[in-house]
C-alpha cells in the first residue's frame, strides 16, 4: 500500500528555502509552481513558471506550453 501525504504548506516552505538558497534551481520552481497552481494560486504560479522557463527548464520538461496553459486562469 502507498500512501501519499499531500502537506503542501510544509511543500511550499521547502521549496521557498530552495530558491532563497539558490534562485537558479530550476526544479524547486516548477514544482513550487505546481504546488500554486493545485492551490488556484495562478498568479503565483505563473511567476515562478515564467523564471523556470528563464532558467532553461530542465530535459523532457514543456515550461512554455505550461506557462501558457497557466496564463489562461489569469
Amino acid at each position: 500500500m502507498i500512501c501519499v501525504r499531500r502537506d503542501y504548506a510544509n511543500a511550499k516552505r521547502m521549496y521557498r528555502k530552495t530558491i532563497d538558497l539558490d534562485p537558479t534551481n530550476a526544479t524547486a520552481h516548477w514544482a513550487l509552481s505546481r504546488i500554486l497552481q493545485r492551490k488556484d494560486d495562478f498568479p503565483g504560479a505563473v511567476k515562478l513558471m515564467e523564471e523556470f522557463v528563464r532558467l532553461g527548464g530542465f530535459p523532457g520538461s514543456d515550461g512554455k506550453r505550461r506557462l501558457a496553459m497557466l496564463r489562461r486562469n489569469l
